[in-house]
Order: structure tokens, then C-alpha cells, then sequence
């Protein structure tokens, strides 16, 4: 009995919060109440799963978020230039230690590899130019051999974990490059006497594409 006083107090007071329509006025509240004990829980069982759902949108890194929206892009979408998430601002979740290991740094690795192998994002190309070499080469060039041999980038610390997903993630864009480049295959993100040499050999490479 005690549940059931307490069940209809809390749904007289939420639906009662809800505003009527200028066309249900007054007795727009009347209209919406449940017509028994089960409809009224469904109705309230509906409205925990809502409340569920923005507590979860709410709890989200906001990198999580932006990582999906880059993901939902359309092609059109990918080629501006403006007011859209980028795949230099995913090198940024990927190689950042406060953020969590796979549903931050791992997917936004993932979702920078789909955007330039399958999804056409042209900074990522691999047969448009910048210059002499393709827009990929100048991006990885730019934006991530970098962390291959440095401690610190832009005065934040590189952790093992930036190393191995930044060595992963151009090991997927080029996989034939370790083969002409056994330096590349050797790379061990927790031994330091392997990062100059690969990142040297990275640095080859991508001129030369």
C-alpha cells in the first residue's frame, strides 16, 4: 500500500509539472493521467528510462561526443574546413593520458584511421597533394611522428600509450612501410633506444609520399 501511495504521489506531481497545451486547457493534466496502477508505472518506468538516457549524454567526456559526431559525418560534411571536429583534434583525445584508454584515445585513433581509409576525409587522403606528397603524408608528418620520440609536445608529457597508438595508427595507414623500413618494425614504445631511429625512418618515408 505504502508503494502504491508513494507511486501515485510522484506521478501526480511529475505529470501535474508537465504544461497543458493552450488546446487542452484546463484540464489538459486530467487528459494525461495514467487510467490505472500498470499504465501509471509503464508511464513512470517510460520516464526513468528517459532520465537514464540524458544522465548518460550528460556523464559523456566530451570528447567521447565529439569523437561520435566526427564518426557520423557525411562526405559532404568532411570537406569543410570550418566548424566541425577534425582529425588534428582527435590526435589530441588520442594522445591525451587523462583520457580513458578505449572509449576516448583508442576510438578516436580508430575513427582517424576509418575517416582516412574508408570515409574520405581529405585531410587524411592518400591521393590528393599537399604539395609534393599526399594530404596523409603532410598529416602524419605534421601531426603525429612527432610523438614517436618525444618525452614532452607541446609541453605536455607523451605517455607509452600515445606511442603505441600513434605507431599503430601509422602502421594501418601504411602497412608496406615497415618492410622497406625495418626500423619502423623494430619500434617498441617502452624502449627509448628505438624511438629516434623510427621516427627518422617515418620521416623518410612520408616525404616520399
Amino acid at each position: 500500500m505504502q508503494r502504491v501511495s508513494f507511486v501515485l504521489v510522484l506521478a501526480l506531481f511529475l505529470l501535474g509539472a508537465q504544461p497543458a497545451s493552450a488546446a487542452d486547457e484546463p484540464i489538459g493534466v486530467r487528459k494525461r493521467m495514467p487510467k490505472n496502477l500498470a499504465a501509471l508505472e509503464k508511464r513512470l518506468d517510460d520516464l526513468g528510462s528517459r532520465i537514464s538516457r540524458l544522465l548518460e549524454a550528460a556523464n559523456k567526456d566530451p570528447a567521447q561526443q565529439k569523437i561520435e559526431m566526427y564518426k557520423k559525418y557525411t562526405p559532404k560534411e568532411l570537406k569543410k574546413t570550418r566548424g566541425r571536429v577534425d582529425a588534428e583534434e582527435l590526435v589530441g583525445f588520442m594522445v591525451d593520458k587523462n583520457k580513458d584508454f578505449t572509449i576516448v584515445r583508442q576510438a578516436a585513433m580508430n575513427a582517424i584511421y576509418e575517416g582516412g581509409a574508408f570515409r574520405g576525409d581529405p585531410e587524411l587522403s592518400d591521393s590528393e597533394k599537399s604539395g609534393s606528397r599526399t594530404k596523409r603524408a603532410h598529416f602524419c608528418d605534421k601531426q603525429l611522428i612527432t610523438y614517436l620520440k618525444n618525452l614532452k609536445v607541446d609541453g605536455k608529457p607523451v605517455d607509452r600509450f600515445a606511442r603505441k597508438l600513434v605507431s599503430d595508427l601509422l602502421r594501418k595507414f601504411y602497412p608496406g612501410a615497415e618492410r622497406t623500413h625495418p626500423e619502423i618494425r623494430i619500434y617498441n614504445q617502452d624502449n627509448e633506444k628505438t624511438w629516434k631511429s623510427a621516427y627518422n625512418a617515418w620521416y623518410r618515408f612520408l616525404k616520399k609520399n
